[in-house]
């Protein structure tokens, strides 16, 4: 078995692969498939966010016919499926392809608002991530030398507290595209803020041994 002693590594490898798989496998068995679908609130937040959602749209729809349909993934999944419901009495087959449909259709609305939220969310994302986070971590450093130079000591309830703070909630932000709930504006805020927060006070009680 291998054993991931980094904690840093341990959360990426949580948002980034478990995740989202998890995601995938699950969230179509368990919830409604039109409550998957790309909700229009989204679609009015990316207008809020001076994005074009018509051109998001279009780019979505042409990487998600560039990842599932063009490359056959997506007929070759629902053939697998209905194989596997090929089997038994009349009733169950019908059970059977009724449920699988239901999943299918689930995971495809899924997959497609991830990719629609990935194509119109990153872009701004990324600016108020540079336009924030880069000066509460900045400042923060300062706070710190600051400290160091008046013999402050630093807190290390603070800063573990605030790094475990800023590493999921920066996980987080990894895991939006999946997120089983309609993404506003202020959420988005909201995350940044908290990431920018943490990451200020991780910086400004940096162990030094006090």
């Amino acid at each position: 078995m291998i054993e991931v002693k980094n904690q840093f590594a341990r959360h990426t490898i949580f948002w980034i692969l478990l995740m989202p798989f998890l995601a995938i496998m699950l969230m179509p068995a368990l919830m409604n498939a039109q409550s998957l679908k790309l909700p229009k609130s989204e679609v009015q937040a990316l207008r809020q966010l001076g994005q074009d959602p018509a051109d998001v749209t279009r780019k979505a729809n042409a990487a998600f016919a560039e990842l599932f349909v063009n490359t056959g993934f997506m007929t070759g999944v629902e053939k697998l499926f209905r194989a596997k419901a090929n089997h038994g009495d009349p009733a169950s087959v019908r059970n059977s392809e009724k449920i699988s449909q239901g999943y299918l259709t689930g995971m495809w609305h899924m997959l497609y608002r991830a990719i629609w939220r990935l194509v119109g969310l990153w872009p701004v994302l990324s600016v108020l991530l540079l336009a924030v986070i880069l000066p509460a971590i900045i400042d923060g450093l300062v706070t710190r030398s600051t400290k160091l130079d008046q013999f402050k000591p630093h807190n290390p309830v603070f800063f573990w507290g605030a790094t475990h703070t800023a590493i999921s909630t920066a996980g987080l932000f990894l895991f939006l595209p999946f997120l089983p709930v309609p993404l506003s504006v202020w959420m988005l805020y909201g995350v940044v803020l908290l990431v920018a927060s943490s990451l200020w006070v991780t910086s400004s009680n940096l162990q030094t041994g006090n």
